[in-house]
């Protein structure tokens, strides 16, 4: 089951905006106020607009056991996507 998150861990998702295409922050604020209001689910939100490769899993890095591997900066360049293993 994809929804299962053991105790203790934490499941990261995201959207990625470039730079390149204008106002980041402003995307991502609109972005997000759609799927509060539920207009679109998150699922369908990265597949549409995220320009990282995760799109095509609907956003997913993985499950981890803390967020310090993401604060670290681990997940980028070759790492990417992520499989959820340490």
């Amino acid at each position: 089951d994809d929804s299962f998150v053991p105790e203790g861990f934490v499941r990261a998702r995201h959207i990625l905006f470039l730079a390149s295409e204008g106002d980041c922050e402003a995307k991502a604020a609109a972005l997000t106020a759609r799927i509060e209001r539920g207009e679109i689910d998150f699922d369908d939100a990265a597949l549409r607009f995220s320009a990282c490769p995760t799109r095509d899993l609907h956003g997913a890095l993985g499950t981890f056991a803390s967020l310090s591997r993401l604060r670290e900066g681990t997940l980028s360049g070759d790492s990417m996507p992520y499989d959820g293993k340490d």
